[in-house]
């Protein structure tokens, strides 16, 4: 295909698409439907439709053929100016102070990397594999790597048992916790919205003798975590389906340790899905910290005297971080022990929000 044939098709995906799944779920089903693109094709049919949702809010009136070039020379050229970057970003004012606005919203133009953390005892393995199949990668900390995004990683690893994507600040969240906890400390720890269990693997990577509890609310989400942990040869735990912000919820045990990684509006992560940048709706940000501030009144009831409550997002708006801190901290005898964000728009990775309470 040439470069105009390209562009056209990506046109044709874009004006199909209404924002309502995952884009990379949509672009998938289109693919399989559509039998004549081969890889190459569909790469950079891929490349141009991302690159399209990167320009955010810029150039709305032109249309998708028109945007897509656009799109191609701005990534190209690597800069914007101030004025279009918070044009590129139109939500930036709910933007916590704590996040350079104009450094973020360029950011949004680069595709972040994919990031590994290699698991205890498979650290130099997990590197000599690598290494062995030409894939390149970036060491960022002993068991963290950076590597290219679309990397076949899983050709060369056993997932889960070896290695775990998971991004280089998702992997810095229980830092508070360290902290305070000796590594072989033995405590309780349930995990509120353990989604596919990343943090859970985690905290059982870093506190190996932790007796772990994960909740969520979908089953199909439990069974993805069960099928992780048995990859990853976690078999010590307890799992159970519930919903933590409805106001029937009630649990008879008490925790050292309630990990809240709340449902949240994903902003920090929109490199990874830049579609969010154009179809996330204003009004759900209010939406999200409602419900953030449901389930984590009724988690932080769970918490026993002297332990711990991490509340956790992966958003850069205030009103779902320091709004939210600032409330639970009114409404329980909570004792806030640090605040923070794991700022990853100048490393090509996630921005997240952690922050510690003690009861």
């Amino acid at each position: 295909m040439k470069v105009e044939a390209y562009v056209k098709s990506a046109a044709t995906i874009l004006t199909a698409y209404d924002g309502k799944v995952p884009f990379a779920a949509f672009l998938k089903d289109y693919f399989r439907k559509e039998k004549k693109f081969g890889s190459r094709d569909r790469r950079t049919v891929s490349q141009f439709c991302y690159a399209y949702f990167r320009l955010g809010n810029l150039y709305r009136n032109l249309a998708a053929e028109e945007r897509i070039y656009k799109a191609m020379e701005l990534q190209e050229a690597g800069s914007l100016t101030n004025e279009e970057a918070l044009q590129l970003f139109p939500l930036h004012r709910h933007l916590s102070p704590e996040i350079d606005a104009l450094t973020f919203a360029r950011s949004q133009l680069q595709q972040p990397d994919l990031f590994l953390r290699l698991r205890p005892g498979h650290e130099e393995a997990v590197k000599q594999k690598l290494a062995a199949a030409t894939i390149p990668f970036t060491v960022c900390a002993p068991d963290c790597l950076a590597l290219p995004n679309g990397a076949r990683v899983d050709t060369v690893l056993s997932m889960n048992a070896e290695a775990v994507v998971q991004d280089r600040n998702s992997q810095q969240v229980l830092s508070g916790l360290q902290e305070r906890l000796a590594p072989d400390a033995k405590f309780t720890l349930w995990d509120c919205c353990a989604a596919s269990g990343g943090k859970s693997i985690l905290a059982i990577d870093r506190f190996p003798r932790v007796q772990l509890t994960a909740s969520d609310i979908r089953d199909s989400i439990l069974n993805n975590l069960r099928t992780r942990f048995r990859d990853a040869g976690i078999r010590n735990y307890r799992a159970f389906k519930d919903d933590v912000g409805a106001s029937t919820f009630s649990f008879a045990h008490d925790f050292d340790v309630v990990l809240c990684d709340a449902p949240c509006s994903g902003s920090g992560t929109w490199g990874r899905t830049p579609e969010q940048l154009q179809y996330f709706e204003e009004a759900q940000i209010a939406h999200y910290a409602s419900l953030q501030r449901r389930i984590a009144v009724n988690a932080l009831q769970q918490v026993k005297k002297g332990g711990y409550f991490l509340y956790t997002t992966c958003s850069v708006f205030s009103a779902e971080n320091e709004d939210n801190v600032a409330f639970l901290q009114k409404a329980s005898g909570l004792t806030l022990l640090s605040a923070r964000y794991f700022k990853g728009y100048d490393q090509k990775a996630d921005t997240l929000f952690a922050a510690l309470f003690q009861l």
